[in-house]
């Protein structure tokens, strides 16, 4: 699920230059004026499931958030200078190697 204030748009440019399908996107109420404004929509959208979020800006609020869920749930502080790197995506493929194997 594309959780980026580019919304629909990101299918139609960010995902053919990764090279994959349409995705969901998670629609954003950004007028919230909370240390991180796209959480009470993630929050919504993940409900009691596993998961991982890359991006530029996730704040105390979030970190909170994310320790305190009983599932797995890993946040990934990229840099607003440099966005997502090969770096975060090895990351996040880490982590779900290992959700994967506790799983089975």
């Amino acid at each position: 699920v594309w959780a980026t204030t580019w919304e629909d748009l990101a299918n139609r440019v960010i995902a053919p230059s990764l090279g994959i399908s349409a995705l969901p996107a998670i629609q954003f109420d950004m007028a919230r004026h909370l240390p991180t404004p796209k959480l009470p929509s993630v929050i919504a959208w993940v409900a009691d499931r596993p998961c991982a979020w890359i991006d530029d800006d996730l704040q105390h609020d979030a970190d909170t958030w994310a320790a305190g869920r009983s599932v797995p749930t890993l946040l990934v502080h990229a840099d607003m200078t440099t966005g997502m790197e090969r770096r975060h995506v090895d990351q996040l493929l880490a982590w779900a190697r290992e959700i994967r194997r506790r799983l089975d």
